[in-house]
């Protein structure tokens, strides 16, 4: 087993429509269903009401950093989910 390096991690920020902008550091084969609970913990909502979208296309449980092919600093934007109740 190789040792971690810095390029094993990738900064991704997350921005919601009020501009409300949280930084995440992740390793890129990490579920992003990890930083939507983390996302919705911090800012204590249910992170079933919201959609995550990453360059137009909705960001499913199971993808990660490395099969949205994301680069440092990409942004994630935060939307409220269309026809779901909290």
């Amino acid at each position: 087993m190789q040792p971690e390096t810095f390029t094993d991690y990738i900064i991704v920020r997350v921005v919601c429509l009020y501009e409300q902008e949280v930084e995440f550091r992740m390793r890129r084969t990490t579920s992003m269903k990890v930083l939507k609970r983390e996302y919705a913990r911090r800012l204590s909502i249910n992170r079933h009401t919201v959609t995550f979208v990453f360059d137009g296309c909705r960001i499913m449980d199971n993808d990660t950093p490395q099969t949205l092919d994301m680069h440092n600093n990409a942004e994630i934007c935060v939307y409220p989910a269309v026809g779901r109740r909290a």
